[in-house]
């Protein structure tokens, strides 16, 4: 019977969208800091993000960018566009932050595309 409903649970299509604590750590009996799923996908995005920067800047050559320096410069001038065009010159100081948070929506829907992983986006509070 409890192996029945066990299983039957499992395999929910809504089991994506939950929040589980994956390392919780105890500082003391009235301070916990826990590492959900959201928490670690959340780092591995920012780290994909730094580290297709990392590979942009190490193989730097002379004056022939490759694919992947074309691919960013593409991100980088329509994000930037964008921000001319909808907040004008004044708003090319929050420059930064809106191409930021641009590649890292951008990262999490796509990694959001593999099955079985987790889309930090599909929470209302992100």
């Amino acid at each position: 019977m409890y192996s029945e409903k066990l299983i039957d649970n499992l395999f929910s299509p809504l089991e994506q969208f939950e929040i589980i604590a994956v390392l919780p750590i105890y500082l003391c009996p009235y301070f916990q800091i826990t590492l959900t799923n959201f928490t670690l996908f959340f780092l591995f995005n920012l780290g994909l993000i730094w580290f297709f920067f990392f590979l942009t800047i190490i193989y730097e050559p002379l004056f022939i960018s490759t694919k992947l320096q074309f691919i960013f410069e593409l991100i980088y001038l329509f994000i930037l566009n964008l921000v001319k065009q909808q907040a004008t010159t004044k708003g090319l100081q929050f420059f930064p932050f809106f191409f930021y948070i641009f590649l890292l929506i951008l990262i999490s829907n796509l990694i959001g595309l593999i099955p079985y992983c987790y889309t930090i986006t599909s929470q209302f509070f992100f």
